[in-house]
């Protein structure tokens, strides 16, 4: 508020922080407010933002404009931070844009879609702007990982599912990225309740770090199917 005060609302550290914002509000389950909160200012966050903050704010409000029925909107937005990060010579965004885009085909089982998206995955991964970046390949890394659990889910693959988990949990762990770390946790449980093995620490876990952090939207973002064993459990409420 202070920086709209000052700068206005579409004022370069506004925006930046409309971006951030947003992507909180979509994990305190506001989408409503994700919606409000970007309206005729995503063209001034890719202006002016870095790419973390531009690629938080696309996905927000992609996120939000599928949960208002607007998928076609969805992923219009996420081609555009796919086109963004291609113009800028940026392979971050465009990843992250294939991620979100295989999370939400896999949800609704579309095997195609998520075959097609990772074969543009594997060449944005193998763009040579990652090489000898640093940090930036560990996280491109767990995300890329991410989107492959993801087409191995929407095959319904889960022995392939829990292999990429199990690739990407310690790099999580090392990166101390709290969020992707509860998602690969989730994911591990369904994989395995799949497959008919015990699980229940580990989800138990996974639900507990949620609540600490506030994730309410985590558990129907990974899964549907989490979010209704969370409820059957009476662990669900917060986190739904």
């Amino acid at each position: 508020a202070r920086a709209e005060e000052k700068t206005g609302r579409r004022g370069p550290i506004a925006v930046m922080l409309a971006a951030v914002l947003a992507a909180v509000l979509w994990e305190r389950n506001g989408h409503d407010e994700v919606a409000a909160l970007l309206a005729n200012r995503l063209d001034a966050v890719e202006r002016h933002a870095p790419p973390d903050a531009i690629v938080l704010g696309y996905v927000a409000a992609a996120r939000a404009a599928a949960a208002q029925g607007q998928e076609g909107r969805a992923f219009d937005l996420l081609e555009h931070l796919f086109a963004l990060g291609e113009a800028r010579h940026l392979p971050r965004p465009c990843i992250a844009s294939l991620a979100e885009q295989m999370r939400i085909h896999a949800l609704r089982a579309r095997e195609d879609a998520c075959a097609a998206l990772l074969g543009r995955l594997d060449e944005a991964c193998a763009a040579p702007q990652l090489r000898d970046q640093g940090l930036p390949q560990p996280l491109v890394g767990l995300q890329s990982g991410l989107a492959r659990t993801y087409a191995s889910l929407a095959r319904q693959d889960w022995q392939a599912m829990l292999g990429h988990l199990q690739a990407i949990h310690a790099v999580a762990e090392r990166l101390r990225r709290g969020r992707d770390l509860i998602q690969i946790q989730l994911l591990e449980a369904l994989a395995l309740t799949r497959l008919g093995k015990e699980n229940e620490a580990l989800f138990a876990e996974a639900l507990g770090m949620a609540k600490t952090l506030g994730l309410e939207r985590i558990l129907v973002d990974t899964h549907p199917d989490l979010a209704a064993r969370a409820e059957r459990t009476g662990g669900g409420r917060a986190v739904e």
